[in-house]
């Protein structure tokens, strides 16, 4: 099943073949996740496997990544039709999701309000929303970064109060496999990487997917510890 989102010009797909697809590319390209959720896939890339695909037979199909034997029979003709629909709409990127649809209403131009999955998460430990440390490095961070950032430590906090010993490493194995509703797996792995720098080094080659600088990172992951040990209780006395 597919729809279009109207501000970003991405095709949002669901559905076993759309998901094998997301798998094969994920694998591929060695993205450093398991998860699908959310995963982009560029129009010129969808339109190279539509191909490939096609030429291929069924016994093919099925030694590729994320293919199993039953979909190496289907993937083909479906990659084909929705490599069409990414055509008509002009589509610079497809974007998978795990959900279906059918339940769900088309909306247009509405807000999804993040923070209620940060809250989400929060509460899964039994942990208060530990806002001030979010607001506070978000204050000191600004930009587009803020909101990233913020989430970082906000999760950060969440699994140190939860008792964890190395909060730093568990946030991002965490969001690494996470299937957290309104964030793309890019998005996700930048808040992960954000929780990692704050404790060591990155490596170039998990940077590299986000096009962002390991200095960058680090300097982000300083603001992080810095602010957390300033509110080890996450709220400001």
């Amino acid at each position: 099943m597919l729809t279009v989102s109207f501000k970003s010009n991405i095709l949002i797909g669901s559905g076993g073949n759309m998901r094998a697809i997301a798998k094969l590319d994920e694998k591929l390209s060695g993205f450093p996740s398991d998860s699908i959720h959310g995963y982009l896939i560029s129009s010129k890339q969808f339109n190279k496997y539509s191909k490939v695909l096609y030429s291929l037979d069924p016994e093919e199909r099925a030694s590729l990544p994320g293919i199993s034997k039953d979909r190496a029979f289907t993937i083909h003709t479906a990659s084909i039709i929705i490599d069409e629909l990414v055509q008509y709409f002009n589509a610079e990127y497809v974007m998978v999701s795990a959900f279906g649809m059918r339940e769900g209403v088309l909306t247009k131009d509405k807000v999804i309000d993040r923070n209620k999955w940060l809250e989400a998460i929060a509460y899964s430990y039994q942990i208060d929303p530990p806002w001030d440390i979010y607001r506070e490095v978000e204050r000191v961070t600004k930009g587009e970064m803020g909101f990233y950032v913020g989430a970082s430590a906000f999760i950060l906090s969440v699994l140190r109060m939860s008792g964890f010993i190395n909060y730093y490493e568990a946030c991002y194995k965490l969001l690494r496999n996470a299937l957290i509703p309104g964030f793309t797996q890019n998005e996700l792995l930048l808040i992960s990487l954000i929780c990692k720098s704050a404790k060591g080094k990155i490596k170039k080659k998990l940077a590299k997917y986000l096009g962002i600088k390991r200095k960058e990172l680090e300097y982000y992951g300083n603001v992080i510890k810095n602010i957390l040990n300033e509110l080890p209780l996450g709220v400001k006395i």
